[in-house]
């Protein structure tokens, strides 16, 4: 039997139709490369197999310092790890406190920091002004600091919801929005107000398609677009039930129909848009008890702005979701343009998601 084939750089400039030069240059990560080229040679150097010299292993881009909050899963530091690997980064890992007290000795002096998750403005601030060179933050972003940021668009996300519900049937959609418990930063809120906006534009633009003048379509009219908090839709439920307003056949409940039908008879099916999982599950849970069948009598779908896993012993839900690992190579092109650019930060890089299908809509 033949030994199997060292691969070699002609190999690879061969598989991808460019000079030796181009490719000795990318995997030395050498200046007057184009970000591009650096992932695309590097990436197929992975997939045939090649083994990088140690001039093209210690070649920019290199050191990545990743901040992550006190409680930080081994799943989710894999997915990271790999990811950001593959785009020719070495993650290492830090929590917060760490990188303000300066445990990371060295992080003055890494050539990016990414930080995944949102913190409260102040300390973000202060991990940016200590970080002195670019930074990132990925899945979130917060305006009060001047810094890169690469998150799911959820403007867009939430109009594509509503599409996919309309295009599903259900005539009548209701936003339901996490409850006020102060304990989302002022990143996080700013990014539910994204999707809300988002939701509202897509009904208002629906109610113009329909004929209605602008004057009669206000985009901002809570009655008729039906925006809820989780806990006034329950308050909502429990005063139905109290005036004895009995639900229209098996499994409908009349605070899913709020009395409104088509032509006084058939009940109008109805979906609920929540802003986040958490009150997605919730919602189910309250449906269930309600012996509201999902997705029989009414949808829910759910806004996954992160990885977050399902609940232990429930399935998954449909879900306007991001997709982490394109975000992530986003911020690491961030990254690797403002350190070989010196550029400035140019402020918020929108990432699109998608629909994954569940068995609630």
């Amino acid at each position: 039997m033949r030994p199997k084939k060292k691969i070699n750089q002609t190999d690879i400039a061969r598989a991808l139709g460019i000079s030796n030069v181009s490719v000795s240059n990318a995997l030395a990560g050498r200046k007057g490369v184009s970000t591009d080229l650096i992932l695309k040679v590097r990436r197929t150097a992975a997939e045939m197999g090649y083994e990088m010299g140690k001039d093209e292993a210690d070649g920019p881009p290199d050191r990545l310092l990743v901040v992550t909050p006190a409680r930080w899963s081994a799943d989710r530091a894999e997915r990271f790890t790999k990811t950001v690997q593959e785009q020719g980064f070495q993650p290492e890992y830090y929590t917060l406190d760490e990188a303000l007290s300066g445990a990371c000795a060295q992080a003055e002096r890494c050539p990016g920091i990414l930080i995944p998750e949102p913190f409260p403005s102040e300390e973000l601030l202060a991990l940016w002004e200590k970080a002195g060179g670019p930074a990132v933050g990925a899945g979130f972003f917060d305006r009060r600091v001047p810094m890169d940021y690469v998150t799911d668009d959820g403007f867009h996300g939430a109009q594509a919801v509503v599409q996919y519900l309309r295009g599903k049937g259900y005539e009548r959609i209701l936003y339901v929005k996490p409850d006020a418990d102060g304990s989302a930063s002022w990143a996080e809120a700013a990014m539910r107000e994204d999707r809300l906006l988002g939701y509202r534009s897509e009904r208002y633009l629906e109610t113009l398609h329909r004929g209605q003048i602008a004057e009669q379509a206000q985009p901002f009219d809570t009655e008729e677009e039906h925006v809820l908090t989780l806990r006034e839709l329950r308050r909502c439920i429990r005063a139905r039930a109290a005036e004895g307003k009995e639900p229209d056949g098996a499994g409908q409940d009349s605070a899913e129909q709020d009395s409104v039908k088509q032509d006084g008879e058939k009940p109008l099916r109805t979906a609920f848009f929540c802003g986040d999982m958490k009150t997605a599950y919730a919602l189910l849970d309250m449906l269930t008890r309600k012996q509201i069948r999902v997705p029989e009598d009414a949808a829910v779908v759910g806004y996954r702005a992160g990885a977050e896993p399902c609940p232990q012993g429930r399935g998954p839900v449909t879900a306007y979701e991001n997709d982490e690992k394109r975000l992530l190579e986003q911020c690491c092109a961030v990254l690797r343009n403002r350190r070989s650019r010196r550029e400035t930060a140019e402020g918020v890089h929108l990432v699109s998601g998608e629909i994954t299908e569940g068995g609630t809509a």
